[in-house]
């Protein structure tokens, strides 16, 4: 007979950014706590550390004055080219001096942009922003995060659009793919990085899983990477897999399906929202067809109260967690309606023009930039993601030096931390 249970209340993936937004709320932080901070720290040149390519002799701009620009442009109004940041900068010309950005009423061209983001190093550029407010965030969750809390990490790639050129010009190109890692505890993309083609996603993905720490943390990705040797680095690496079983392996997709019909009675039917999982556990020995500490097939109907429109899918795990099974799965797409759609609606990426893969890089690792500073906002504020939107976007420049002032103030940090210990008691994940 097999074992039936309705939808668990366990949920072992924790929310992060939920418990810091919580925690922050609780913490009653005031406007006087961040006061020295917003004074003492020069935010305008927030961009000063990332490294700066060009002959000192030559500068007209400085590169961290040119950065700041073309951020403020991205999170005030999105950007799809580079005559576009150059028009924002030249209309907005009067903010921008206020700020110390722009002085004698010169303003870049959409060259200077362009030459900017073409040669600029990608890395340097994530290292000196993306990064340092992941790890503050990180540094946050760690106060909460224990052996029985998990993380889940999703990747997947996007297709950028417009960085192709048409069969009809003299030099024809694909568009890029840009690889995304997206942490879904904090809603932060941790890495985007530009394959040639969709099948160069593979060791990509596993070169990043390679060098992660992924100790208390579910991968999950698309078909394509249902891979022995991916499978074999997340487990190596102290990690967990879920990963769907398609016609790439068709084999083991039959094998799977014929296991579910033999040993139905065995499987565990968990029944959440619209699906249901049924998980079999595997008995030890069984051939894992190369797949490192393989323990689970499951089974996901999708629509069960309506044949018309059931789905089925397969899936692999080496986790006998089916709480953590189920929950990763239904999360599997966060990274599509919650950082691609995002960032082609509101920050119009797949609009910019530009066939260069470190401009595409570099645009990619501000775009990622953009929408961490809006889910923090959100956090923050506790405000619906529409209303951080508009927020951000009419205020950037306060909305950035607000969050800058919460990461750099000791006294904010120590209260929701304290806070945060106390929220997870209460099981907010």
């Amino acid at each position: 007979m097999a074992k039936s249970s309705t939808s668990s209340d366990a949920n072992p993936i924790i929310n992060g950014l939920f418990i810091i937004s919580e925690s922050f709320k609780r913490a009653g932080i005031t406007e006087d706590d961040l006061m020295d901070t917003l004074h003492s720290v020069d935010f305008i040149h927030y961009f000063e550390n990332v490294e700066d390519f060009r002959n000192p002799k030559t500068i007209t701009y400085r590169l961290s004055d040119l950065l700041m620009m073309s951020f403020l442009t991205i999170l005030s109004n999105g950007v799809n080219s580079f005559w576009g940041i150059a028009d924002h900068v030249r209309i907005c010309h009067e903010k921008y001096e206020e700020y110390g950005l722009l002085k004698d009423g010169r303003y870049p061209s959409h060259d200077t942009f362009r030459r900017v983001f073409s040669l600029i190093n990608p890395q340097s550029l994530y290292e000196h922003t993306l990064q340092v407010f992941y790890d503050f965030l990180r540094s946050l969750e760690e106060t909460i995060s224990g052996r029985k809390s998990y993380r889940q990490v999703m990747i997947d790639g996007k297709e950028v659009k417009g960085s192709g050129r048409s069969s009809s010009s003299k030099k024809p190109m694909r568009n890029t793919n840009v690889l995304n890692v997206f942490d879904s505890s904090l809603k932060t993309c941790i890495k985007s990085i530009p394959v040639s083609d969709k099948t160069n996603e593979i060791p990509t993905a596993q070169d990043f899983l390679r060098e992660f720490n992924l100790r208390n943390t579910v991968v999950t990705a698309d078909a394509l990477h249902c891979q022995r040797e991916t499978a074999d680095i997340i487990s190596k690496n102290k990690g967990i897999y879920v990963l769907p079983v398609k016609d790439n392996h068709s084999l083991l997709k039959e094998e799977i399906a014929a296991k579910f019909d033999k040993d139905r009675s065995k499987a565990a039917i968990i029944k959440r929202a619209k699906r249901t999982f049924e998980i079999l556990t595997l008995p030890k020995g069984y051939a894992t067809d190369g797949f490192t500490g393989l323990k689970t097939f499951i089974k996901m109907i999708s629509g069960a109260h309506s044949s018309k429109n059931r789905i089925t899918m397969f899936f692999i795990s080496n986790s006998g967690n089916n709480d953590l099974i189920c929950q990763a799965i239904e999360n599997r797409w966060e990274i599509e309606n919650g950082l691609h759609k995002e960032k082609d609606m509101f920050l119009n990426e797949d609009r910019f023009r530009s066939s260069e893969k470190n401009t595409i890089n570099c645009l990619a690792v501000l775009n990622n930039f953009a929408m961490q500073i809006i889910k923090i906002h959100q956090a923050l504020t506790g405000m619906e993601i529409r209303e951080s939107k508009i927020y951000v976007r009419n205020y950037p420049m306060e909305t950035f030096r607000k969050i800058a002032s919460v990461m750099d103030s000791d006294v904010v940090r120590e209260k929701i931390a304290t806070e945060m210990k106390k929220v997870k008691k209460l099981n907010l994940k």
